[in-house]
């Protein structure tokens, strides 16, 4: 979890918490010595938390620290200067922006091959808009570009283009990747048939918006999506393809259950949600995802008013598949409940 605002270049200031139940309970926060909007879990077992912070090293290459959760530990290691992503197809902007130019965000995957797959976004030099790349390593720390998602020439609305992405292989084995364009506008989407190598042009999304979203394709070949902005919420796509999204309002689901502490909809210097919409899934087992999502009670930005605080939520969400249909792509659940 952040503790910074955005725009914020201190590359230490996180927390991490452990649950050991599914979700139910969770440990205390710790400090996290590392930022990381993306992980990697390797081979032996070990978790890494790739840098969200990357720093020129010559020309041509961005460098930067990884956090390593050993398996079977709750201890972050960070060490300096260990990840590496090479072969940029263009030069890299040399003046960093909020101490970015390019940043790992996204899950990431193993493709067929063996190889680790991740996604960064940044900006080139001489360009306003972002571009988004695919890389690809063998050990999640020597990494290297191997194409472009969407750049900043895409012809998709957004001022500031092509982002925060998710990506998940969906159950015909072609890759999807899902990505913010803009607050408030919709995402984003691609499909790479090849492991990553090639993508096809990107469309909007129907239905899903706006920013960070997350991406898991269930078992049973239903599509999970979660973000928003305004609101919160969850869409599912029963089809496999990433195309039919029925919507599930978090923002209310949470309301309704947590009237105490809710997510309502104020102004405050501008800023209207009390959420980011940042959000991330998790599958928990065949039928349950955990979503996990905040609650800033003082807007975007400011500190929250006196006496309450900034506080992240999980909610477990089941999503059933009819007892007598088989279970294949195409085949619809038969329902879905979201438990708090």
């Amino acid at each position: 979890m952040s503790t910074a605002y955005d725009g914020d270049p201190n590359d230490q200031a996180a927390v991490a918490c452990w649950s050991q139940d599914g979700g139910l309970t969770w440990s205390p926060p710790v400090s996290s010595p590392i930022v990381s909007y993306s992980t990697l879990l390797r081979e032996e077992g070990d978790l890494l938390l790739l840098p969200y912070f990357l720093a020129l090293e010559g020309e041509h290459d961005l460098v930067g620290p990884v956090g390593r959760i050993p398996a079977g530990t709750q201890t972050i290691i960070r060490t300096e200067r260990q990840v590496k992503v090479t072969q940029w197809p263009r030069p890299i902007r040399r003046e960093a922006i909020h101490g970015c130019r390019f940043v790992f965000n996204g899950q990431t995957l193993r493709l067929k091959n063996g190889l680790y797959f991740a996604t960064l976004y940044g900006r080139y030099e001489r360009t306003e808009r972002f571009s988004l790349v695919a890389a690809v390593s063998e050990d999640g720390l020597a990494w290297r570009v191997l194409s472009t998602i969407a750049d900043d020439a895409c012809t998709l609305p957004g001022i500031e283009g092509p982002c925060e992405s998710t990506t998940a292989r969906l159950f015909d084995g072609r890759l999807m990747n899902v990505f913010r364009l803009e607050s408030g506008l919709h995402y984003g989407q691609s499909w790479s048939p090849d492991e990553g190598r090639t993508w096809s042009p990107p469309i909007l999304t129907t239905g899903p918006f706006s920013v960070e979203p997350s991406l898991m394709v269930m078992p049973h070949g239903v599509v999970a999506l979660s973000g928003g902005r305004p609101g919160l919420y969850l869409w599912l796509d029963r089809t496999g393809q990433g195309t039919e999204w029925q919507s599930v309002n978090l923002h209310a689901h949470h309301n309704r259950w947590i009237p105490t502490e809710p997510i309502a909809n104020i102004a405050i210097e501008g800023w209207k949600h009390n959420t980011t919409a940042y959000t991330e899934l998790a599958l928990w087992d065949r039928t349950n995802l955990l979503c996990i999502y905040d609650r800033i009670p003082g807007g975007h930005n400011q500190l929250p008013p006196t006496g309450v605080c900034n506080s992240v939520w999980v909610v477990r969400i089941t999503v059933e598949v009819t007892p007598d249909r088989p279970e294949r792509i195409g085949s619809p659940p038969g329902n879905f409940a979201l438990r708090g």
